[in-house]
């Protein structure tokens, strides 16, 4: 079978919505749209199969289970990428052309905040010991719709890193120094458009696509997606230069902090 040649958007999946609709009525009926109104979904996505049997119903045809299989074997054999956004200040902007998609190691994140607290040698001494590294060990995320990461997520255009940004606060109580501005002057921000080959997605997180889908189904009567939508997942392996297609460096970018 010749690999499909569609790429999914976000918005603008209004076909792949108007599908996951049609599956759900063939599933349950109508009346799973009402039973949504009356129990939307949580912020805990992995609970979204659960609450996806609840909405199904008892007369469903399919489990949330096989609901979500059939999905997501629909998924990709429609697609063959998705269209996805990765956020950050990198030092040179156009390193994502040229080497893709790195993962945080936490190596790579001790280097970087030894060169960018150097003179703060003490002070990190102190604070790097009782840093989660773990919860960062190997990944790259990645977000589905550009929009969260300019108007709700804007720390990482920002600040860059998380973990930095996280160190340099605590540094600033440690010493009474400021920080928080060596990270803003550091870098340039940038938003990375990247196609990304559904067969480099964690089943998981092909999955949790796929109940994404069905919330957007279910609540836009059909329109396809229009809010701003929170949905990221993690990639385990970096993701090659050829999948990156562009990169914007967004200006007038209004700190919460």
């Amino acid at each position: 079978m010749s690999e499909s040649p569609a790429l999914l958007r976000w918005p603008g999946a209004a076909s792949w919505i108007a599908s996951v609709r049609t599956g759900l009525v063939q599933a349950a009926g109508e009346r799973v749209f009402e039973r949504f109104r009356i129990r939307p979904p949580g912020a805990n996505r992995t609970d979204d199969e659960l609450w996806l049997g609840e909405i199904l119903g008892t007369r469903s045809h399919l489990t949330a289970g096989e609901l979500v299989d059939q999905l997501a074997a629909d998924l990709t054999s429609r697609y063959r990428a998705v269209r996805a956004f990765h956020a950050d200040r990198p030092l040179d902007p156009e390193a994502y052309r040229r080497h893709g998609l790195l993962l945080s190691t936490p190596a790579r994140l001790v280097g970087e905040a030894q060169e960018l607290f150097a003179g703060e040698e003490a002070a990190l001494a102190a604070l790097l010991p009782q840093q989660h590294l773990s919860l960062v060990d190997g990944c790259v995320y990645l977000q589905l719709d550009r929009r969260f990461l300019l108007h709700q997520s804007i720390f990482y255009p920002i600040y860059g890193s998380y973990f930095l940004l996280g160190l340099a606060i605590q540094l600033e109580r440690a010493t009474g120094r400021p920080m928080r501005e060596r990270l803003r002057a550091r870098g340039v921000p940038t938003v990375a458009a990247c196609d990304v080959p559904l067969t480099l997605i964690p089943a998981e997180a092909l999955r949790q696509l796929c109940c994404q889908g069905i919330r957007e189904a279910l609540a836009s009567a059909g329109e396809g997606p229009e809010a701003v939508t929170d949905f990221q997942w993690a990639l385990h392996q970096p993701l090659p230069p050829q999948h990156v297609v562009s990169c914007r460096h967004p200006r007038r970018l209004t700190d919460p902090l």
